[in-house]
């Protein structure tokens, strides 16, 4: 039953993310108009998630800043392949941004997955407030 809440949840994310083929620059996009928002996924680790529950925000130690993308799917195959092993469980995030923010990110298309966007660390607390999918960890 968990397994089945899962896909119909990754679906539905999947949809309401906005549709993006190839390496489409979205900044350039229909999508990105001035006023709206757009909502990005990542995952992050059992540390990060305690952080963005004290500060109610995405922070980065250590790090130049930080990757997001557009589907719940391209976060989690993300951290199947390259987080999970070294980091342990990861569990997935969103956050809205408003996009006159998104258009400030870096688009990228990192390791082949498909389109995701850079921030620098100054600019993580423009994002917004990040939602913790506590019901999905990812092993």
């Amino acid at each position: 039953m968990s397994q089945l809440l899962i896909c119909m949840l990754t679906l539905l994310f999947s949809l309401s993310s906005p549709a993006m083929e190839g390496n489409a620059d979205f900044r350039q996009s229909s999508l990105a108009a001035e006023g709206g928002t757009t909502t990005l996924f990542r995952t992050v680790s059992d540390a990060e998630v305690k952080s963005i529950n004290a500060s109610e925000q995405y922070t980065a130690y250590n790090t130049e800043g930080k990757y997001f993308y557009p589907t719940a799917e391209q976060a989690q195959a993300q951290a199947v392949e390259n987080y999970a092993a070294r980091q342990g469980s990861q569990t997935l995030t969103s956050v809205t941004v408003p996009n006159s923010v998104l258009k400030g990110g870096q688009s990228i298309n990192p390791l082949g997955e498909g389109p995701a966007f850079f921030f620098p660390t100054e600019q993580l607390p423009q994002l917004g407030k990040p939602t913790v999918w506590n019901f999905w960890p990812l092993h």
